[in-house]
C-alpha cells in the first residue's frame, strides 16, 4: 500500500482516460484539503484533482504550508515533490501531465514548487499569491524556463491580505525569466471569483 506524505481527498474524473492529467489542489492557511474542491471542481472534467493538506497545523483542524525557518516553504515543496512522484502509483496518472493550483499561502506553495521541481510539475495556477524568496533566485528560474513549464497568476484588485502588486512582480519575474505566464487581475478582494475560474479554467485546458 502506498503511503502518501500528506493528507489528501481525491476526485478522479467521471470518465478515466489512460495516463490522465492530474491537478494539487493547495487550500489557503486556516484551512484543508476540501477547502478549494468546489472551484476545482470547474477545472477541465478530465483531470484528476486531489486535495492536498498542509503540513502544518494551525489548530481547531487548519492548516497551512509555511512554518518559521528562514525557507519556510522548503519542508512542503519537498513534501509536494514526494507527493507527486506517488500519484502514478495509485491512479493512471500520465508522471509529466500533474499541474498545481493553489490559493493565497498554497498559491505561493504551488509556484515555489514548479519552480523548484520543474521536472515534476508542469503549469502552476497561484491565485491571491506570489513567488516567495529564495525561489525567485535567477538560476531556479532558469531551470523553469528549460523545462518549459507555465503558470497563471491571479490577483484581487481590492485585496488586502495579499496585495496585488506582489502577484504583478511575479508575473514580471517570472515573465523576464522566459516563462509562459499569465496575468490577470479581477475586481474582487481576498476570494476567488466565478469570473477567475473561467479563465482559470480556460488556460489549464491547452495546458494540461
Amino acid at each position: 500500500m502506498v503511503e502518501f506524505p500528506l493528507a489528501y481527498v481525491e476526485r478522479p474524473p467521471d470518465e478515466p482516460t489512460a495516463d490522465a492529467p492530474a491537478a494539487l489542489v493547495l487550500h489557503g492557511y486556516g484551512a484543508d484539503e476540501e477547502d478549494l474542491l468546489p472551484h476545482a471542481d470547474r477545472l477541465p472534467d478530465d483531470l484528476h484533482v486531489f486535495g492536498v493538506r498542509g503540513p502544518h497545523e494551525a489548530g481547531d483542524g487548519r492548516y497551512g504550508w509555511m512554518d518559521s525557518r528562514p525557507d519556510p516553504f522548503a519542508p512542503s515543496v519537498d513534501l509536494l515533490a514526494a507527493f507527486a512522484e506517488l500519484v502514478p502509483e495509485v491512479a493512471d496518472v500520465a508522471h509529466d501531465r500533474i499541474g498545481l493550483f493553489g490559493f493565497s499561502q498554497g498559491a505561493k506553495a504551488a509556484l515555489a514548487s514548479l519552480v523548484e521541481h520543474p521536472d515534476l510539475f508542469r503549469w502552476a495556477v497561484s491565485l491571491n499569491g506570489f513567488l516567495p524568496r529564495p525561489y525567485d533566485d535567477p538560476d531556479r528560474l532558469a531551470g523553469a524556463r528549460d523545462n518549459s513549464v507555465s503558470a497563471f497568476v491571479g490577483v484581487g484588485e481590492d485585496d488586502t491580505v495579499i496585495s496585488p502588486e506582489h502577484g504583478e512582480r511575479t508575473a514580471d519575474l517570472l515573465t523576464d525569466a522566459g516563462i509562459d505566464v499569465t496575468f490577470r487581475t479581477y475586481p474582487v478582494g481576498h476570494r476567488i471569483s466565478a469570473a477567475e475560474m473561467t479563465d482559470v479554467a480556460a488556460w489549464v485546458g491547452p495546458r494540461r
